[in-house]
């Protein structure tokens, strides 16, 4: 069953109906802690909470903890999470459908914002320097610098990609099967120094998740009726699980475990190499787990219907936000974990309190209507930061080949050159439940701009569903919702 499409609000108990789950899009591979043994927190167990169609994220209140970890803020961004990374100096870059925001480490306000594709998976976006992250959006892989935040594309994919992973000087992409002509795609594994090609195979069915080890000398990944490892080195693949739809995988930071969703409602901890389990523990999981982070060798982060929890040594200890959970990342000393949310919301947690920043003054001060909620571990004032794209609502009246012709209100003013996301609202009813929403369409750039009347030049097409076994055109007259940021 094809995964229900990012960007679309769809209700948990719906999902949860369907026996779908919505695409893990996971998740930071390098992300993953190289911290030692060290004292675990104890891990309290809890039920696992039953999935509303009504649920609510509260703000949560002050002195909440996760285990050994204090609140320290909670950012309401009001766009969803694609992904997270934790930088060097502690503070947070959040990914959305066109953008990337700078979260400071001490109160979570935004520094700064700035253009970025949407990450497939929360696992397409990673560090592979202290100055360097790779993104891998559907048809490109692109560099970035930091904190700069310059870009370059280093490869392009002529299939869409619908699941990727990065780490271990690797890059791990799967083409949407969707649109293959065989109906599974490629697997291919390119080099993070420049996107060359090192290894490619056609599995036997559609990809629906991957990992790779932080040394890079695994990948795993999973169709809908197994789970495989393949050997970087010797390019040899082998089953090493049946299972149905088996998502949110991560590796430890030796290579030597994978955890992972590996069976219905259930997580656990496997050797990669003969699918047996290690005896860290099995856990019982809500619908779907969206992105995995160790924190050390015995203690696991993870997102997804559940919101945060962690896991470790047999127990688990639940979220603390209350909210589906999409985006993760966790420091390298393993001192802090962010997780983001559907809503939009993103919170984090440390052991020990944050200094303030170093980069409130790097990047270009702007006015921001984007305030945090203060945790537990104190606050500080919260000076002006950059703002967030504006959100623009018109029409879309036309698509003529690359372009589409968007009505808007005539006093709204639009700089040509600018680039962003447009996002198509979204309505069914299929009987046991309704779905409605905004989709992400497409990536534009604005070619012109006058008395209403915006032409935005497609960059890459984002939308892939179906109904009935039917492409669904998004690209017909309707409301839209661009957001866009100014040229530099």
């Amino acid at each position: 069953m094809r995964s229900v499409p990012r960007g679309l609000v769809v209700s948990a108990f719906f999902l949860s109906a369907c026996g779908s789950r919505p695409p893990p899009e996971s998740p930071e591979s390098s992300e993953t802690s190289d911290a030692a043994d060290e004292p675990q927190p104890t891990l309290g167990s809890a039920e696992r909470k039953a999935e509303r169609a009504d649920r609510v994220a509260p703000t949560p209140p002050p002195g909440v903890r996760l285990g050994a970890f204090a609140h320290v803020w909670t950012q309401e961004t009001k766009d969803w999470n694609n992904g997270l990374l934790l930088a060097k100096e502690g503070d947070l870059l959040a990914f959305s459908s066109s953008s990337v925001r700078v979260l400071a480490r001490d109160d979570g306000r935004v520094l700064h914002v700035a253009t970025a594709c949407s990450p497939v998976t929360e696992d397409a976006v990673a560090w592979v320097a202290e100055d360097r992250f790779l993104l891998v959006c559907s048809g490109e892989l692109r560099s970035f610098s930091w904190p700069k935040l310059g870009s370059e594309k280093i490869a392009s994919f002529p299939k869409r990609v619908d699941q990727a992973a990065v780490g271990g000087g690797l890059v791990v992409v799967a083409e949407d099967g969707f649109f293959a002509d065989d109906k599974k795609g490629k697997l291919k594994i390119l080099s993070a120094k420049d996107g060359s090609v090192l290894d490619e195979l056609v599995p036997p069915a559609e990809v629906e998740s991957v990992a790779v080890s932080p040394d890079g000398a695994k990948v795993v990944y999973s169709t809908d009726a197994e789970v495989f490892v393949r050997d970087v080195r010797t390019k040899v693949s082998k089953p090493i699980r049946k299972t149905r739809s088996a998502r949110g995988f991560g590796f430890s930071p030796d290579g030597a475990s994978v955890f992972g969703d590996f069976a219905s409602f259930s997580a656990t901890v496997l050797d990669p190499d003969s699918g047996s389990p290690t005896g860290l523990g099995t856990w019982e999981v809500g619908s779907w787990i969206t992105a995995v982070r160790w924190i050390d060798r015995a203690t696991i982060a993870a997102t997804g219907s559940d919101g945060l929890a962690l896991f470790g040594r047999g127990e688990k200890l639940p979220s603390p936000i209350g909210d589906l959970g999409e985006g993760l990342a966790v420091s390298k000393d393993g001192g802090t974990v962010c997780a983001g949310g559907r809503s939009g919301r993103i919170s984090c947690f440390a052991k020990s309190i944050p200094g303030p920043t170093t980069l409130a003054g790097a990047f270009p001060a702007a006015a921001s209507g984007e305030k945090a909620t203060p945790g537990g571990l104190g606050s500080r004032p919260s000076p002006a930061a950059a703002p967030s794209p504006p959100a623009i609502d018109g029409k879309l009246v036309a698509k003529q080949g690359k372009k589409l012709i968007v009505q808007v209100d005539p006093a709204t003013k639009v700089e040509v050159g600018s680039t962003g996301a447009v996002s198509k609202a979204f309505q069914t009813n299929l009987g046991f439940g309704a779905i409605s929403g905004w989709i992400v369409i497409a990536e534009v750039r604005v070619a012109s701009a006058a008395a209403g009347k915006l032409t935005l030049e497609v960059v890459t097409e984002k939308s892939s569903m179906s109904m009935n076994g039917q492409p669904v055109n998004h690209f017909t007259p309707g409301e839209v919702r661009l957001t866009l940021s100014p040229p530099p």
